[in-house]
């Protein structure tokens, strides 16, 4: 059921504070590969709902366009048809995992070319809800990243300029460009007791931990992957304050 079963595992103080901004809408990122399917029921020649509990319809996929802590907006084909208030199932795929939820229609419209549906997410325990705000956490991380003042900045490393970023869920991005060139030379992202470092001298990515993230700061090999991941989600969703040679610097990785 949870897609990190090692890392980000919210506790329920975690998941209130994160209850607070429930009403905060996330842009999703176009190279975001969490994919995105709504089971709607449809109607017949009568107008009449042909499934009322929402699970029997037909899969529609669609794109995100955004998302909360308790709901998500997708664009579909034009051919869906639905209302407001209707039952409907929302799934989310990644690679082999899948999370499967209990919706309800929120909003509904439709243009020339596409629909635009809102639906509100129902978690039948605290698990699942866990399970959702796990997926949604990368595009939190990426959308709230906002550079650090230049003069607040300590410049220590030898022909290398250092500029950084902050974001959410203690998350800093640290880039190194060239002295006077402006080629990036590596950063390194912090999220919380992570570390995930690159350089322009390597194809991959260096994956650290601090003592909070195991023992004496050392990860597992499962561990290491699922920071892995996490990286992986976070960079199509980095925010337009992180310039677009440093997004396609990350997106190398």
């Amino acid at each position: 059921m949870l897609f990190f079963k090692r890392i980000l595992n919210f506790s329920s103080d975690a998941i209130a504070q994160k209850e607070k901004r429930a009403n905060t809408r996330y842009p999703i990122g176009s190279g975001f590969p969490v994919k995105a399917i709504l089971n709607i029921s449809g109607r017949d020649g009568n107008g009449q709902t042909l499934s009322p509990d929402g699970r029997n319809g037909q899969d529609w996929g669609g794109w995100m366009l955004n998302l909360s802590n308790s709901g998500v907006s997708m664009q579909l084909h034009p051919a869906v048809l639905t209302r407001r208030g209707e039952a409907c199932r929302f799934r989310l795929v990644y690679e082999n995992y899948q999370l499967e939820l209990d919706a309800q229609v929120a909003h509904f419209r439709t243009y020339p070319n596409y629909s635009v549906c809102g639906v509100s997410l129902k978690f039948p325990d605290a698990e699942m809800q866990k399970a959702f705000l796990q997926v949604i956490e990368p595009v939190v991380i990426g959308s709230s990243f906002k550079p650090v003042d230049s003069k607040r900045i300590k410049q220590d490393t030898p022909d290398l300029i250092k500029e950084q970023y902050t974001g959410d869920s203690k998350t800093r991005l640290t880039v190194w460009r060239a002295a006077g060139e402006n080629s990036i030379a590596g950063f390194d992202l912090q999220i919380g007791p992570y570390s995930v470092a690159g350089s322009n001298q390597s194809p991959d990515l260096d994956v650290t931990a601090d003592a909070d993230g195991g023992p004496d700061g050392k990860l597992t090999a499962g561990s290491r992957e699922e920071v892995r991941q996490l990286f992986r989600l976070i960079v199509p969703n980095l925010a337009k304050s992180v310039p677009p040679d440093v997004r396609k610097f990350l997106a190398r990785y």
